[in-house]
Protein backbone atom coordinates (compact mmCIF):
# COMPACT_ATOMS: atom_id res chain seq x y z
CA UNK A 1 0.00 0.00 0.00
CA UNK A 2 1.23 3.28 -0.91
CA UNK A 3 1.90 6.50 2.08
CA UNK A 4 -1.56 7.75 3.15
CA UNK A 5 0.03 11.07 1.46
CA UNK A 6 -0.80 9.71 -1.69
CA UNK A 7 -4.34 9.74 -0.56
CA UNK A 8 -4.41 13.66 0.57
CA UNK A 9 -3.03 14.73 -2.97
CA UNK A 10 -5.82 16.82 -4.62
CA UNK A 11 -7.84 16.82 -1.49
CA UNK A 12 -6.10 19.99 -0.24
CA UNK A 13 -8.19 22.71 -1.75
CA UNK A 14 -11.26 20.96 -1.07
CA UNK A 15 -9.94 20.32 2.86
CA UNK A 16 -9.34 24.03 3.15
CA UNK A 17 -12.50 25.08 2.49
CA UNK A 18 -14.27 22.55 4.60
CA UNK A 19 -11.60 23.38 7.54
CA UNK A 20 -8.31 21.81 9.03
CA UNK A 21 -7.72 18.44 8.31
CA UNK A 22 -6.51 16.16 11.57
CA UNK A 23 -5.06 12.84 11.68
CA UNK A 24 -5.62 10.36 9.25
CA UNK A 25 -6.47 6.92 8.94
CA UNK A 26 -4.21 3.80 7.56
CA UNK A 27 -6.91 3.15 4.99
CA UNK A 28 -9.86 5.79 4.29
CA UNK A 29 -13.08 5.22 4.01
CA UNK A 30 -15.69 6.38 2.03
CA UNK A 31 -19.14 6.79 3.05
CA UNK A 32 -22.66 7.39 1.23
CA UNK A 33 -26.11 6.81 2.99
CA UNK A 34 -24.63 4.65 5.67
CA UNK A 35 -22.93 2.67 3.11
CA UNK A 36 -19.02 2.81 3.14
CA UNK A 37 -16.22 1.69 0.86
CA UNK A 38 -12.38 1.22 1.88
CA UNK A 39 -10.35 4.05 -0.37
CA UNK A 40 -8.60 1.54 -3.07
CA UNK A 41 -4.82 2.37 -4.22
CA UNK A 42 -4.73 2.42 -7.52
CA UNK A 43 -2.07 1.56 -9.86
CA UNK A 44 -3.00 3.14 -12.90
CA UNK A 45 -3.21 6.85 -11.24
CA UNK A 46 -1.42 8.38 -8.47
CA UNK A 47 -4.29 8.78 -5.37
CA UNK A 48 -6.96 6.89 -4.93
CA UNK A 49 -9.11 10.29 -3.68
CA UNK A 50 -8.06 13.80 -5.94
CA UNK A 51 -10.45 17.19 -5.95
CA UNK A 52 -10.56 19.75 -8.25
CA UNK A 53 -12.11 22.86 -8.08
CA UNK A 54 -13.63 23.17 -11.65
CA UNK A 55 -15.44 27.00 -11.38
CA UNK A 56 -16.29 29.14 -8.28
CA UNK A 57 -19.06 26.93 -7.11
CA UNK A 58 -18.40 23.51 -9.12
CA UNK A 59 -16.07 20.72 -8.19
CA UNK A 60 -14.85 17.20 -9.13
CA UNK A 61 -14.10 14.40 -6.74
CA UNK A 62 -12.53 11.39 -7.88
CA UNK A 63 -12.42 8.40 -5.71
CA UNK A 64 -11.27 4.41 -6.13
CA UNK A 65 -13.06 2.13 -3.92
CA UNK A 66 -12.03 -1.28 -3.05
CA UNK A 67 -15.59 -3.11 -3.74
CA UNK A 68 -17.86 -1.83 -6.76
CA UNK A 69 -20.19 1.62 -5.79
CA UNK A 70 -22.71 1.77 -8.34
CA UNK A 71 -24.44 5.69 -8.02
CA UNK A 72 -26.73 7.67 -10.08
CA UNK A 73 -28.93 10.23 -9.62
CA UNK A 74 -33.18 10.51 -9.71
CA UNK A 75 -34.35 13.92 -9.41
CA UNK A 76 -32.64 17.55 -9.36
CA UNK A 77 -31.29 19.45 -6.70
CA UNK A 78 -28.58 21.54 -6.30
CA UNK A 79 -25.64 19.78 -6.99
CA UNK A 80 -21.99 21.32 -7.41
CA UNK A 81 -20.10 18.68 -6.89
CA UNK A 82 -19.07 15.90 -9.30
CA UNK A 83 -18.47 12.29 -7.75
CA UNK A 84 -16.15 10.31 -10.41
CA UNK A 85 -16.06 6.90 -9.20
CA UNK A 86 -13.20 4.30 -9.79
CA UNK A 87 -12.46 0.82 -9.16
CA UNK A 88 -9.32 -1.63 -10.88
CA UNK A 89 -9.65 -5.06 -10.53
CA UNK A 90 -6.38 -6.21 -8.86
CA UNK A 91 -7.01 -9.84 -8.58
CA UNK A 92 -4.10 -10.55 -11.29
CA UNK A 93 -0.99 -8.72 -12.43
CA UNK A 94 -2.15 -6.40 -14.48
CA UNK A 95 -4.55 -3.92 -13.00
CA UNK A 96 -7.77 -3.87 -14.86
CA UNK A 97 -10.09 -0.45 -14.81
CA UNK A 98 -13.38 -0.44 -14.66
CA UNK A 99 -15.84 2.38 -15.95
CA UNK A 100 -18.27 3.05 -13.77
CA UNK A 101 -21.18 5.70 -14.12
CA UNK A 102 -20.38 9.14 -12.74
CA UNK A 103 -22.99 11.21 -10.58
CA UNK A 104 -23.42 14.20 -8.49
CA UNK A 105 -23.54 15.33 -5.09
CA UNK A 106 -24.39 18.23 -2.99
CA UNK A 107 -21.29 18.32 -0.75
CA UNK A 108 -18.46 16.23 1.05
CA UNK A 109 -16.27 16.58 4.16
CA UNK A 110 -12.83 14.62 5.40
CA UNK A 111 -11.96 14.22 8.63
CA UNK A 112 -9.75 11.51 10.82
CA UNK A 113 -9.53 9.18 7.55
CA UNK A 114 -13.59 9.73 6.57
CA UNK A 115 -14.56 10.99 3.28
CA UNK A 116 -18.54 11.67 4.09
CA UNK A 117 -20.70 12.62 0.67
CA UNK A 118 -23.64 14.39 1.71
CA UNK A 119 -22.73 14.67 5.71
CA UNK A 120 -25.99 15.19 7.39
CA UNK A 121 -28.28 15.44 3.83
CA UNK A 122 -30.88 13.25 4.50
CA UNK A 123 -32.56 13.30 1.43
CA UNK A 124 -30.67 13.99 -1.77
CA UNK A 125 -30.84 12.86 -5.53
CA UNK A 126 -28.35 11.09 -4.87
CA UNK A 127 -28.71 6.97 -4.96
CA UNK A 128 -25.87 4.62 -4.56
CA UNK A 129 -25.66 0.64 -4.04
CA UNK A 130 -22.22 -0.81 -2.40
CA UNK A 131 -20.80 -4.09 -3.43
CA UNK A 132 -17.48 -6.02 -1.85
CA UNK A 133 -15.48 -7.12 -4.45
CA UNK A 134 -16.69 -10.62 -3.75
CA UNK A 135 -20.17 -9.13 -4.78
CA UNK A 136 -21.25 -9.42 -1.53
CA UNK A 137 -23.64 -6.90 0.46
CA UNK A 138 -22.83 -5.97 3.92
CA UNK A 139 -26.59 -6.71 4.52
CA UNK A 140 -29.71 -7.16 2.29
CA UNK A 141 -32.61 -5.54 4.83
CA UNK A 142 -32.54 -1.79 4.73
CA UNK A 143 -32.22 -1.88 8.44
CA UNK A 144 -29.02 -3.88 7.87
CA UNK A 145 -29.52 -6.62 10.23
CA UNK A 146 -26.95 -9.58 9.79
CA UNK A 147 -27.48 -13.37 9.64
CA UNK A 148 -26.24 -16.24 11.54
CA UNK A 149 -22.25 -15.00 11.64
CA UNK A 150 -21.41 -19.03 11.59
CA UNK A 151 -23.17 -19.08 8.02
CA UNK A 152 -21.20 -20.60 5.30
CA UNK A 153 -19.94 -17.44 2.87
CA UNK A 154 -22.10 -18.94 0.54
CA UNK A 155 -25.08 -19.09 2.73
CA UNK A 156 -24.83 -15.89 3.92
CA UNK A 157 -24.54 -14.26 1.07
CA UNK A 158 -27.24 -16.05 -0.73
CA UNK A 159 -29.50 -14.98 1.71
CA UNK A 160 -28.47 -11.38 1.22
CA UNK A 161 -28.91 -11.42 -2.56
CA UNK A 162 -32.33 -12.77 -2.43
CA UNK A 163 -35.37 -11.75 -0.66
CA UNK A 164 -37.09 -15.26 0.15
CA UNK A 165 -36.69 -17.51 2.93
CA UNK A 166 -36.88 -21.20 1.57
CA UNK A 167 -38.79 -24.05 2.77
CA UNK A 168 -37.69 -26.68 4.83
CA UNK A 169 -34.39 -28.73 3.31
CA UNK A 170 -33.64 -26.48 0.69
CA UNK A 171 -30.00 -25.47 0.74
CA UNK A 172 -28.17 -22.73 -0.19
CA UNK A 173 -24.63 -24.48 -0.89
CA UNK A 174 -26.50 -26.78 -3.46
CA UNK A 175 -29.50 -24.31 -4.83
CA UNK A 176 -32.41 -25.38 -7.06
CA UNK A 177 -32.89 -22.30 -8.65
CA UNK A 178 -36.11 -23.69 -10.08
CA UNK A 179 -37.65 -23.75 -6.44
CA UNK A 180 -36.63 -19.91 -6.47
CA UNK A 181 -38.87 -17.54 -7.36
CA UNK A 182 -38.25 -15.97 -10.63
CA UNK A 183 -40.00 -12.44 -10.02
CA UNK A 184 -38.58 -11.04 -7.23
CA UNK A 185 -41.28 -8.54 -6.71
CA UNK A 186 -44.31 -10.39 -7.46
CA UNK A 187 -47.19 -12.38 -4.64
CA UNK A 188 -44.52 -15.67 -5.17
CA UNK A 189 -41.82 -13.72 -3.50
CA UNK A 190 -43.31 -11.60 -1.31
CA UNK A 191 -45.46 -14.32 0.33
CA UNK A 192 -42.17 -15.73 1.10
CA UNK A 193 -40.25 -12.41 1.78
CA UNK A 194 -37.50 -11.84 4.44
CA UNK A 195 -39.01 -8.41 3.87
CA UNK A 196 -42.47 -7.51 2.88
CA UNK A 197 -41.91 -4.48 0.42
CA UNK A 198 -45.37 -3.46 0.51
CA UNK A 199 -44.31 -0.04 -0.56
CA UNK A 200 -42.40 -0.71 -3.19
CA UNK A 201 -39.97 -3.01 -4.76
CA UNK A 202 -37.12 -2.81 -7.56
CA UNK A 203 -34.46 -5.47 -8.29
CA UNK A 204 -32.18 -7.12 -10.89
CA UNK A 205 -31.49 -9.89 -10.92
CA UNK A 206 -29.83 -13.43 -13.55
CA UNK A 207 -32.01 -15.54 -15.10
CA UNK A 208 -30.50 -19.00 -16.71
CA UNK A 209 -31.12 -20.82 -20.42
CA UNK A 210 -33.58 -22.58 -18.36
CA UNK A 211 -35.41 -19.55 -17.58
CA UNK A 212 -35.55 -19.76 -14.11
CA UNK A 213 -33.86 -17.10 -12.12
CA UNK A 214 -29.80 -17.29 -11.19
CA UNK A 215 -27.20 -15.80 -9.11
CA UNK A 216 -25.77 -14.44 -12.38
CA UNK A 217 -26.09 -12.92 -16.02
CA UNK A 218 -26.68 -14.59 -18.93
CA UNK A 219 -23.19 -13.87 -21.35
CA UNK A 220 -21.96 -14.97 -24.60
CA UNK A 221 -19.30 -13.64 -26.64
CA UNK A 222 -19.70 -13.87 -30.52
CA UNK A 223 -16.32 -14.64 -32.91
CA UNK A 224 -14.18 -12.57 -30.26
CA UNK A 225 -15.61 -9.49 -31.23
CA UNK A 226 -18.91 -8.87 -29.11
CA UNK A 227 -19.87 -9.37 -25.24
CA UNK A 228 -23.66 -9.79 -24.82
CA UNK A 229 -25.38 -10.17 -21.30
CA UNK A 230 -28.79 -10.18 -20.19
CA UNK A 231 -30.97 -9.49 -17.14
CA UNK A 232 -34.22 -9.18 -15.36
CA UNK A 233 -35.46 -5.83 -14.84
CA UNK A 234 -38.43 -5.96 -12.03
CA UNK A 235 -39.68 -3.01 -10.35
CA UNK A 236 -43.67 -2.97 -8.63
CA UNK A 237 -45.18 0.39 -6.84
CA UNK A 238 -47.88 -0.84 -3.78
CA UNK A 239 -48.30 -4.12 -2.26
CA UNK A 240 -48.73 -7.09 -4.79
CA UNK A 241 -52.65 -8.38 -4.88
CA UNK A 242 -52.93 -12.23 -3.62
CA UNK A 243 -51.06 -14.79 -6.67
CA UNK A 244 -50.35 -11.51 -8.94
CA UNK A 245 -46.83 -11.71 -10.70
CA UNK A 246 -45.11 -9.01 -12.99
CA UNK A 247 -45.79 -9.57 -16.37
CA UNK A 248 -43.40 -9.53 -18.77
CA UNK A 249 -43.77 -6.32 -20.98
CA UNK A 250 -41.10 -3.49 -22.14
CA UNK A 251 -40.89 -0.42 -20.26
CA UNK A 252 -42.15 3.27 -21.28
CA UNK A 253 -38.41 4.91 -21.07
CA UNK A 254 -37.96 8.08 -19.96
CA UNK A 255 -41.66 8.78 -18.34
CA UNK A 256 -41.56 10.54 -15.12
CA UNK A 257 -42.71 9.99 -11.69
CA UNK A 258 -45.71 12.01 -10.32
CA UNK A 259 -44.39 14.55 -8.70
CA UNK A 260 -47.29 15.22 -6.29
CA UNK A 261 -46.11 15.43 -2.36
CA UNK A 262 -47.80 11.82 -1.68
CA UNK A 263 -45.78 9.22 -4.10
CA UNK A 264 -48.29 7.73 -6.50
CA UNK A 265 -45.53 6.45 -9.18
CA UNK A 266 -41.48 5.39 -8.15
CA UNK A 267 -38.42 7.05 -10.60
CA UNK A 268 -36.45 3.76 -11.05
CA UNK A 269 -32.83 4.06 -12.85
CA UNK A 270 -30.90 0.89 -14.63
CA UNK A 271 -27.27 1.50 -14.97
CA UNK A 272 -24.61 -0.77 -15.65
CA UNK A 273 -20.76 -0.95 -15.26
CA UNK A 274 -17.83 -3.04 -16.92
CA UNK A 275 -14.12 -4.24 -17.40
CA UNK A 276 -13.10 -1.53 -20.04
CA UNK A 277 -9.72 -3.86 -20.30
CA UNK A 278 -12.13 -6.24 -22.00
CA UNK A 279 -15.05 -3.94 -23.38
CA UNK A 280 -15.36 -0.82 -25.13
CA UNK A 281 -17.94 1.86 -24.54
CA UNK A 282 -19.07 0.95 -27.96
CA UNK A 283 -22.46 -1.09 -28.37
CA UNK A 284 -25.84 -0.99 -28.10
CA UNK A 285 -28.94 -2.92 -26.03
CA UNK A 286 -32.41 -3.40 -26.06
CA UNK A 287 -35.39 -4.24 -23.69
CA UNK A 288 -37.98 -7.04 -24.64
CA UNK A 289 -40.11 -9.65 -22.80
CA UNK A 290 -39.51 -13.01 -24.18
CA UNK A 291 -36.04 -14.39 -23.46
CA UNK A 292 -34.21 -15.92 -26.88
CA UNK A 293 -33.06 -19.23 -27.14
CA UNK A 294 -29.31 -17.95 -28.00
CA UNK A 295 -27.36 -15.33 -26.35
CA UNK A 296 -25.43 -13.84 -29.26
CA UNK A 297 -25.04 -10.39 -31.05
CA UNK A 298 -28.09 -11.04 -32.88
CA UNK A 299 -30.14 -10.89 -29.21
CA UNK A 300 -31.50 -7.69 -30.37
CA UNK A 301 -32.87 -8.72 -33.68
CA UNK A 302 -35.70 -10.71 -32.75
CA UNK A 303 -39.23 -9.58 -34.27
CA UNK A 304 -40.66 -6.67 -32.55
CA UNK A 305 -37.70 -5.63 -30.62
CA UNK A 306 -35.48 -2.38 -31.00
CA UNK A 307 -32.02 -2.12 -30.82
CA UNK A 308 -30.70 1.50 -29.32
CA UNK A 309 -26.86 2.60 -29.62
CA UNK A 310 -25.78 2.90 -26.03
CA UNK A 311 -25.31 6.91 -24.55
CA UNK A 312 -22.23 8.86 -25.03
CA UNK A 313 -21.10 8.08 -21.43
CA UNK A 314 -20.65 5.05 -23.49
CA UNK A 315 -22.60 3.29 -19.95
CA UNK A 316 -26.74 1.68 -19.85
CA UNK A 317 -28.75 4.61 -18.66
CA UNK A 318 -32.28 2.97 -18.84
CA UNK A 319 -35.10 5.41 -16.88
CA UNK A 320 -38.37 4.56 -16.59
CA UNK A 321 -41.62 4.96 -13.79
CA UNK A 322 -44.01 2.80 -12.00
CA UNK A 323 -46.70 3.42 -10.52
CA UNK A 324 -50.47 5.23 -10.65
CA UNK A 325 -53.09 6.31 -8.18
CA UNK A 326 -52.87 4.52 -4.93
CA UNK A 327 -54.14 1.78 -4.07
CA UNK A 328 -53.71 0.25 -7.68
CA UNK A 329 -50.02 -0.96 -7.79
CA UNK A 330 -48.33 -1.59 -10.99
CA UNK A 331 -45.67 -4.11 -11.87
CA UNK A 332 -43.00 -3.59 -14.49
CA UNK A 333 -41.29 -6.72 -15.44
CA UNK A 334 -38.11 -6.77 -18.83
CA UNK A 335 -35.52 -8.17 -19.64
CA UNK A 336 -32.30 -5.85 -20.82
CA UNK A 337 -29.40 -7.14 -23.45
CA UNK A 338 -26.73 -5.38 -24.19
CA UNK A 339 -23.71 -5.70 -26.56
CA UNK A 340 -20.50 -4.40 -26.18
CA UNK A 341 -17.49 -4.36 -28.49
CA UNK A 342 -14.51 -6.22 -27.25
CA UNK A 343 -11.42 -4.01 -26.62
CA UNK A 344 -8.34 -6.57 -25.40
CA UNK A 345 -7.77 -9.35 -23.46
CA UNK A 346 -10.46 -11.10 -21.22
CA UNK A 347 -9.66 -11.43 -17.21
CA UNK A 348 -8.35 -15.20 -16.88
CA UNK A 349 -9.75 -15.04 -13.27
CA UNK A 350 -12.86 -16.80 -13.58
CA UNK A 351 -13.92 -16.09 -10.76
CA UNK A 352 -13.96 -12.68 -11.35
CA UNK A 353 -16.96 -10.40 -13.30
CA UNK A 354 -17.06 -8.67 -16.47
CA UNK A 355 -19.83 -6.47 -16.16
CA UNK A 356 -22.64 -5.43 -13.77
CA UNK A 357 -26.02 -4.35 -13.39
CA UNK A 358 -27.67 -1.81 -10.47
CA UNK A 359 -31.25 -0.60 -10.27
CA UNK A 360 -31.73 2.72 -7.98
CA UNK A 361 -34.95 3.79 -7.11
CA UNK A 362 -35.96 7.45 -6.26
CA UNK A 363 -34.84 8.79 -3.23
CA UNK A 364 -38.33 10.58 -2.32
CA UNK A 365 -40.12 6.67 -2.42
CA UNK A 366 -37.24 5.41 -0.54
CA UNK A 367 -37.77 7.45 2.40
CA UNK A 368 -41.44 5.84 2.57
CA UNK A 369 -40.14 2.51 2.70
CA UNK A 370 -39.86 1.37 -0.42
CA UNK A 371 -37.03 -0.84 -1.51
CA UNK A 372 -37.01 -2.42 2.15
CA UNK A 373 -34.38 -5.47 0.49
CA UNK A 374 -31.36 -3.98 -1.61
CA UNK A 375 -29.48 -7.47 -2.21
CA UNK A 376 -30.91 -7.75 -5.32
CA UNK A 377 -30.17 -4.19 -6.89
CA UNK A 378 -27.15 -4.90 -8.47
CA UNK A 379 -26.63 -8.58 -10.30
CA UNK A 380 -22.48 -9.68 -12.09
CA UNK A 381 -22.07 -10.87 -15.43
CA UNK A 382 -18.61 -12.97 -16.10
CA UNK A 383 -17.57 -14.74 -18.82
CA UNK A 384 -19.19 -17.72 -20.50
CA UNK A 385 -17.18 -20.31 -18.95
CA UNK A 386 -17.50 -18.98 -15.36
CA UNK A 387 -19.75 -20.11 -12.69
CA UNK A 388 -19.55 -16.83 -11.01
CA UNK A 389 -17.67 -15.92 -8.00
CA UNK A 390 -15.80 -18.56 -5.63
CA UNK A 391 -18.35 -18.62 -3.08
CA UNK A 392 -21.57 -19.26 -5.53
CA UNK A 393 -20.06 -22.95 -5.87
CA UNK A 394 -20.37 -23.42 -2.26
CA UNK A 395 -16.72 -22.58 -1.27
CA UNK A 396 -16.97 -21.19 1.97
Amino acid sequence: MTSVKNWMVGLAAGAAAMGSVSAVADSPKLSIDKQSQTVQTPTSAASGMTYQATGAQTSTLTVYTEGYLLCGNIGSDQTPVKLELAHEDQSSQQARRWALPSALARSFSYASGGLVINPGDSLSSLVCHSLGVDGSVASGLREGIFDNGYDSATVSNYKSLVNWIPSAGFDWNSPDWAEVPQDPCGWSTYDEARAKEDVACAAVTGISAASVRAPTMLTGVTHGVVFTYVFRVDARFGAPPAGQNGVLRTPLLNALADPDATPTSMQVLVQDAYDSTYLSASGSYCTFATLPGTIDNNICNAAGVTAAPLPASGLLNIPFAVGQQLPSPVSQSFYVAVNRTIAGAPQLNGGTPIVVASILVDPVVSAEGADDFRGDNAVFGFMPSSSGFPWMGGNP
